[in-house]
């Protein structure tokens, strides 16, 4: 899937089929992940907290909530909480494989855009 729209789509077609709210909490990382690899920051941080409401203390679930977190400061104030989602994820790993996911983007600051 290339394209929120796309994302949009499936995600109504998956949650129309799922008929238990536990278990779609539990799908929601996915479709984070899904969100998040399109730029779709705001709809990822929504359903990574879904996720978050299940499984509070899932390291890949925080880590990816801090990179969202991270990707948003530009436009939201959530710098703050950035870091400290990030590091309670670090802490929750108990191998680094993990965080050295080629699939992941780096952290690092990007630069603004200029129009």
């Amino acid at each position: 899937m290339r394209t929120k729209r796309e994302i949009d789509f499936h995600v109504e077609q998956l949650e129309s089929k799922i008929r238990s709210e536990s278990e779609r909490n539990l799908k929601a990382l996915t479709v984070a992940k899904l969100y998040y690899s399109v730029g779709a920051y705001e709809d990822a941080r929504k359903y990574v907290s879904r996720f978050l409401t299940v499984k509070e203390n899932s390291a890949k679930a925080l880590h990816l909530n801090g990179q969202v977190r991270h990707r948003q400061v530009f436009a939201l104030t959530s710098f703050t909480m950035c870091p400290a989602f990030l590091i309670r994820s670090l802490r929750l790993f108990t191998s680094g494989t993990a965080l050295c996911n080629p699939t992941s983007a780096p952290l690092r600051r990007t630069p603004a855009r200029r129009s």
